[in-house]
């Protein structure tokens, strides 16, 4: 797009027509509610569709939340003597929160470079009502295979025990099927018997910090989590816990005289230890 001219933009805009463009779902949601849109906005779907001219693109795949957007590539190809390119559109990845689309905005998402404990994790976390679609989704099940499990499901059988063997498979497809093998055991040993894993990183303190620590400032020192907002969000949640017990609010302050054990969140543990 960056070699693109303001003239070659002007040239694109001119194969739509404002019409076209309020087609879109979106943009009629938001004239119906008095909304505002901006005259960018109708440039997002021109450069997608520019893409798949500079590609030559015979087929476009998507999420049904795309379709416009892909489908605006369809009239720049003609114009550029292209053969149209023809859209396959999938249903939304709802996030870990089973409502929203699963992405980073969000905080909702499970990314594929997690290792196999968090990914184990956080399959084990989405709401029962979003399994099947994770089961049609990122495995590599047949529909009738995904159809048994959907009857499993009414029949009463423990949703937990067919999520379990939803995040197995997923995570073996990331990694491989011994490192999911043992995401499963330590998340067995960890939150169905309320054990602590075995491999818990280490972190040392030096002298000078033994005395008083601010644990927003210590978690995010060491890049725990991912900023002091997300820190003081997870302590007023009960999400923190040092040495199995929670924190409040008004106890960030705190001294690390022997080994102390942080968990952050359902599946993150450090130990501090003093040198």
């Amino acid at each position: 797009l960056g070699k693109l001219s303001f003239s070659d933009v002007i040239k694109l805009s001119a194969e739509f027509t404002v019409a076209q463009m309020m087609e879109r779902d979106m943009f009629q949601e938001r004239v119906k509610n008095n909304q505002p849109i901006g005259l960018h906005e109708f440039l997002y779907p021109l450069m997608q569709g520019y893409d798949s001219v500079e590609l030559k693109a015979d087929v476009e795949l998507g999420g049904t939340d795309q379709t416009f957007n892909m489908m605006a590539a369809r009239p720049l190809q003609k114009a550029a003597n292209q053969t149209p390119q023809c859209i396959m559109t999938m249903k939304i990845l709802v996030g870990t929160d089973g409502k929203k689309k699963m992405g980073k905005t969000e905080n909702n998402f499970i990314a594929v470079m997690d290792s196999p404990k968090d990914m184990f994790g956080k399959i084990m976390s989405i709401p029962d009502n979003v399994i099947t679609d994770y089961f049609e989704l990122c495995t590599n099940l047949t529909p009738t295979e995904i159809n048994n499990i959907k009857k499993e499901l009414a029949a009463g059988k423990n949703p937990r025990d067919i999520k379990m063997d939803l995040a197995l498979k997923i995570t073996t497809i990331y990694h491989d099927q011994k490192l999911a093998e043992e995401a499963k055991n330590d998340f067995i040993e960890v939150f169905s018997k309320g054990g602590l894993p075995e491999d818990i990183e280490s972190i040392k303190i030096s002298q000078s910090q033994k005395k008083v620590i601010n644990l927003i400032d210590l978690l995010t020192e060491h890049k725990l989590v991912s900023s002091k907002s997300e820190a003081r969000r997870l302590i007023e949640g009960g999400g923190i816990k040092i040495n199995q017990e929670k924190v409040l609010p008004e106890n960030i302050n705190f001294e690390i005289k022997e080994e102390t054990l942080i968990q952050i969140g359902k599946r993150k543990f450090i130990k501090f230890l003093p040198e």
